[in-house]
């Protein structure tokens, strides 16, 4: 079974310790005969992907990485959820989004995308793009941020419109537009 565990990132740790830290919790929780794999860093929190087949040791093992910090979600990742409509999907990612949860954004906005076509499934690809360049950035794969930012901003271009269901399309542009000129994501509210 698959996990998606977040601990509090009160030690201000940046991706640049993602190695050190992916190291100290597989190696805690390879002793409760677990995998851990995909360690995101970002202002607020570690996230990692959790594997087991013992769902009922999961508290307990997590509880174990205190030291790294306190745990503040652990959900498990069942293929089967219920179906929910378009907007229930664009909200809960554009709060994910405003958590710094970019992982969660990509995985949430595709729900919606399998079911879209023409201009709405380019759009909502380039959403999906846009969390994945914060999601290289969080794992420290540097190389990666530009590219994957500039193919989501060509997507979101090609919908000439400023906002989507509560998506300022608009802010997303321009914050992606600084991006590209210093290198660098930062964390911003999509409001």
């Amino acid at each position: 079974m698959r996990f998606l565990i977040r601990l509090s990132n009160t030690s201000n740790h940046t991706s640049d310790d993602r190695e050190t830290l992916a190291e100290k919790i597989k190696e805690t929780l390879e002793k409760e005969e677990m995998k851990a794999v995909n360690l995101r860093v970002t202002g607020k929190a570690l996230e990692f992907d959790l594997f087991t087949n013992n769902p009922d040791k999961v508290d307990h093992a997590v509880s174990k990485l205190s030291e790294i910090g306190s745990t503040l979600t652990i959900r498990r990742l069942d293929p089967t959820t219920p179906k929910r409509s378009k907007q229930e999907i664009l909200a809960e990612a554009k709060n994910y989004f405003n958590e710094e949860r970019y992982w969660e954004v990509h995985e949430t906005l595709e729900d919606a995308w399998r079911s879209e076509t023409g201009s709405e499934k380019e759009l909502l690809q380039g959403l999906i793009l846009f969390a994945a360049a914060y999601v290289h950035q969080q794992r420290a794969r540097y190389q990666r941020v530009i590219p994957v930012l500039e193919r989501a901003l060509s997507k979101i271009d090609s919908s000439q419109i400023d906002t989507y269901d509560g998506y300022n399309l608009k802010k997303i542009r321009e914050m992606g537009a600084t991006f590209l000129k210093t290198g660098k994501m930062t964390p911003f509210q999509l409001d």
